[in-house]
This record gives C-alpha cells, sequence and structure tokens, in this order.
C-alpha cells in the first residue's frame, strides 16, 4: 500500500487477503497509472518476488493496460506457530 500511495497515483487501492488451510494470500490493487512498458522490475519488485521465495511462496505483479493500474498477488504458506496451538488450546 505504501507503493500504491508513492509511486501509482492512484485514487482507490483494494487488498484482499485469504486464508485456506495451509496458504495465506494477499492481492493488492489499485487503479492508479500502472507501470510503462518500457519500466523495467525494479529492486522493490525483485525485493518483494525473493522475500515470498524465501518462505516458500510467491508474488506476482500484474500490469494491467495502460492506466488501470498494477495488482500485486502473493502466496505464503500458512503454519500456526506452537505458540499459537497452545494458545488456542488454552482457550478451549
Amino acid at each position: 500500500m505504501t507503493n500504491v500511495a508513492r509511486h501509482a497515483s492512484a485514487t482507490r487501492c483494494e487488498v484482499d487477503i485469504t486464508i485456506t488451510g495451509d496458504e495465506f494470500a494477499i492481492t493488492v490493487t489499485d487503479n492508479g497509472r500502472g507501470a510503462a512498458s518500457t519500466v523495467r522490475s525494479g529492486m522493490g519488485w525483485e525485493s518483494m518476488r525473493e522475500r515470498a521465495a524465501e518462505l516458500g511462496g510467491s508474488c506476482t505483479l500484474t500490469n494491467g493496460a495502460p492506466g488501470t493500474g498494477l495488482s500485486v498477488h502473493a502466496v505464503l504458506p500458512h503454519r500456526p506457530s506452537p505458540g499459537h496451538l497452545a494458545e488456542a488450546g488454552e482457550r478451549a
């Protein structure tokens, strides 16, 4: 969302979060200017992909038609931490 505010010239940003079984997915989509076809993937984009891969997931960036914004979709493994499981057991 920070990148949307800094770079996209967007008026809207939508965040969708889904947790299913062993996956956590997040998609951030804006209605900004998108990335020009001449723009190369920068350090920020590459860093997002690398961080997702380090966690066993993936991150893709999709540029819409000119002027229709950008979408970032990350899917990460979801494994409840042992502490989280213990806390859930204490509440049960």
